[in-house]
This record gives C-alpha cells, structure tokens and sequence, in this order.
C-alpha cells in the first residue's frame, strides 16, 4: 500500500473485504497521529484516509490538551515525547499506543484505558485495533482491595488453560478452567463471571456458540477476549458481531494477554 491515499482498484477490492460495521465506526472520525517519523505516519494516515476517517498529524505536546474534544481516537508511538505527555486522568478521545513489546508492555497499569498494537503490525491488525479502540470503553473492575475479578479460561489444550491461569492469578484473578464449550457454558451458569479467555477452535461447541450462548442470556455479560490461531479479520470480526471485546491470537505473549484482559475488567 503506497504512502498516499489509495485509490486504485486494488484498495477498492480491499475495503469490499470489510464488514460495514468497521466501515462505518471509522468513517469520518478525527484521528490524530503523534510521535512517528515521517514514513510511518504517512502509511498509517493513508491506511485510515483510505477508511473514510479523517486522520492528522498532532504536536508531541498537544495530547495534554486532548480534553478539548477535537480527536475522537489518538493513535501514538510508544517510547515517544507524545505517549509520555498523555495523562492518565483527563479525559478525552480513545488512545491507540503503538510499538514494540518491549516498550509496550512495561507501561502496565496505564494500559487498563488504552488499546495496544505491538509489532510486527500489518494493515489489517490496525484497523481492526482502531475499530476495538473506537467501539467501546473499558468496564469497571472490582476496587482496589475489593474481590478478585473471576476469570474463566476456555481451551481444549490443558497446557494452554494451565499457563493462562496461571498468569492471570499472578495478576489478581481468581481462575477456573474448562476444556470445551459445554463445560464452560454449565462453568458460567454456575458462577458470576468478570471474564472469558475464550477458545474458538473447540469440539463440540466452539467459541463461536458459547459466544452466542453467553450473549442471548439476559443476565450478567462477562467481559471475553478471544483466544485463537485465526489469523483472519473476518473470524476475528465474526466474534465482535457476536459480542466479543478483545483478541489474541496463537502463539501469543503473555504478558499481552494479561494486559488485554487486565483492560476489560481493570486488573493492572
């Protein structure tokens, strides 16, 4: 994808590709773009431009004014001027942090109000983050010294459900496990749940139905983030038009996966 505003049939072919709830959630939004060198802001306001959103480069200093409304999302690099201005108490347009793991993810606690997108990134990963960043806030976690938020982690491999378990406690949680859908559906039938760390490839019921499941029933709606070796947008777009929140896909970092959960139910 070149650095200008794609406009060949090949873009044309590309944003056939998406569904309409992305094309319309990014449509006409005001996106600021702080702290990346020149080349690279260019390719992310060609990918947005190309989306029908109205990106612009911002000043290092200007996120501290960001309460004034005039962005809807900012999208910035980790490690820059630009990221260390931002506030964690003001108010203002949803925060996209870009960069790679290793400056990424030692911001911890700030990352409970922000989306993250770590690198490698292609243009398919930021348009899905920007939709994720622009759709929803996220939900209130217990208090401070209050309950531990309740997380059920949904896979048919043992080694998977033991280890994201186990990284969830040391962040606070309090986990269970189950191995399949009809498990997990009778598992969160039985309890109150903050959250799923949800499986999709699974037999019997897959992600997909408790998915479904989960979100026809009136009461409580756990926060879920997908956890799957789907590497396509359209699986990934598939489970938020069912009431998904996040995803990580397979092979995944762990402390990504804590900070993506710890977001949804304000775990840091």
């Amino acid at each position: 994808m070149s650095a200008g505003v794609p406009a060949d049939a090949a873009w044309a072919r590309e944003l056939a590709r998406w569904p309409r709830a992305v094309l319309e959630e990014l449509a006409g939004r005001r996106v600021g773009l702080a702290g990346f060198g020149r080349s690279e802001s260019e390719r992310l306001a060609a990918i947005l431009h190309g989306l029908g959103a109205q990106p612009r480069e911002t000043g290092a200093r200007e996120p501290l004014a960001i309460s004034a409304g005039d962005l809807e999302l900012l999208v910035v690099r980790a490690g820059s001027d630009a990221e260390r201005a931002l506030r964690d108490d003001v108010e203002g347009p949803a925060i996209l942090v870009v960069g790679p793991a290793a400056e990424l993810l030692p911001l911890g606690g700030r990352l409970s109000r922000w989306q993250i997108l770590l690198e490698p990134w292609d243009d398919r990963s930021l348009v899905l983050r920007s939709y994720i960043a622009l759709r929803g806030t996220p939900r209130q976690g217990a208090a401070s010294g209050g309950p531990r938020p309740v997380v059920l982690v949904v896979d048919d491999d043992e080694t998977i459900t033991a280890l994201v378990a186990r990284l969830l406690e040391d962040a606070g949680c309090r986990c269970h496990t189950a191995r399949d859908g009809v498990e997990a559906l009778t598992l969160a039938a039985r309890m109150r749940l903050d959250a799923l760390v949800l499986d999709l490839n699974m037999p019997g019921r897959d992600g997909y139905q408790v998915l479904t499941a989960l979100r026809s029933d009136g009461g409580i709606r756990p926060a879920v983030v997908l956890l799957t070796a789907r590497r396509r947008e359209a699986d990934v777009l598939r489970g938020f038009e069912l009431g998904a929140d996040d995803y990580v896909v397979k092979p995944f970092s762990p402390p990504e996966l804590v900070a993506r959960v710890g977001r949804l139910i304000g775990v840091r």
